[in-house]
């Protein structure tokens, strides 16, 4: 007979499927800003865990995420392009993203409660998603990410993705 599993396993389930999906998830993305931004929906993946996981330890995932995610990055250059070169250059910018997004929800998480859902709550995911953004632009592109018509893209993605995340918990609640 097996053991029963506890809280402290499933946590422990729970946190590397969570890290397994994102990761994931995170290789179906557009590229915006000649290919310095890779946009993908895989960070609607911690509200959404937050959400259904009350307690989920979204920023462990987010920073344990951030090198799966430059790491299968690329391997899947290697098997594309036959070479590694450029892609840590390339790559390696995304995990600032991962990890402040992580940091910036985890406050957020604590301020603002996930339930009940409500539209305005979700609001700052909006801020959150676009300051991750920035900073790994800001490292990507130096000065120009200060150009007005980046940052109206950088508050569009952050708008969407938060969008697509309110639309996952308004189903899910």
């Amino acid at each position: 007979m097996a053991p029963a599993s506890t809280p402290k396993s499933n946590r422990s389930r729970t946190l590397a499927l969570g890290i397994f999906f994102i990761v994931l998830a995170s290789q179906i993305y557009i590229s915006l800003f000649s290919g310095d931004l890779n946009i993908s929906v895989a960070i609607v993946l911690l509200p959404v865990l937050s959400f259904l996981f009350p307690g989920f330890p979204a920023m462990k995932a987010a920073v344990i995420s951030a090198p799966g995610v430059f790491l299968l990055r690329l391997v899947f250059q290697l098997f594309a392009e036959g070479s590694l070169s450029g892609g840590a250059a390339a790559h390696a910018p995304e995990m600032l993203f991962y990890i402040s997004y992580g940091i910036l929800f985890t406050l957020y998480l604590r301020a603002v409660p996930l339930r009940p859902v409500r539209f305005l709550k979700l609001l700052p995911l909006v801020g959150v998603d676009a300051c991750s953004n920035f900073l790994e632009l800001l490292v990507r592109m130096g000065s120009a990410v200060f150009a007005p018509g980046t940052l109206l893209q950088l508050l569009a993605v952050g708008v969407g993705r938060s969008l697509l995340a309110w639309a996952a918990l308004r189903t899910l609640d």
